[in-house]
């Protein structure tokens, strides 16, 4: 008896959830059981349980970067089990940050306090000029090209 092959693709992702899904799975043989797949998320921390089609893991953390992987059992009278599959990770999105406020001004500068949003210390903001479509770089003058930087910088 072999067990099925096992293939673990994402789905829609949101600040708070990630789909994965099995789509591409088989068992040539036994063809699949009713409920097929057992997705695991960050090595045990929690699963799916065995289910029929997709999962979505919700609840999640903002901006985090989760790990995930597959087994299939197939239809067999006594079920043959794939291994887990290789480990796919996948961040959850950020929220988008608020409208930022200016704290003072100059004649040639601008004192910018982005507003976070809820959003983990990881996560980076690029600050874009709309009149002349410039960023801020790192040492604060503008340039053509987008910096990323944490809030903290």
């Amino acid at each position: 008896a072999t067990a099925p092959t096992r293939t673990l693709n994402f789905g829609s992702v949101t600040a708070s959830s990630i789909t994965v899904s099995a789509a591409g799975s088989s068992d040539a043989t036994a063809g699949l059981h009713a409920t097929p797949f057992y997705f695991d998320r960050d090595a045990g921390v929690t699963n799916s349980g065995y289910v029929l089609g997709d999962w979505t893991d919700s609840a999640l953390s903002v901006n985090t970067q989760y790990s995930y992987r597959l087994k299939v059992r197939d239809a067999a009278s006594a079920a043959n089990e794939s291994s887990f599959s290789d480990t796919q990770t996948k961040y959850t999105y950020a929220n988008t940050p608020g409208t930022p406020s200016i704290l003072s001004s100059a004649a040639t500068s601008l004192t910018v306090k982005i507003a976070v949003n809820s959003n983990p210390s990881n996560t980076e903001f690029a600050i874009q000029e709309a009149n002349s479509g410039n960023f801020v770089q790192a040492n604060g003058a503008l340039g053509g090209t987008t910096v990323w930087q944490t809030y903290a910088n």
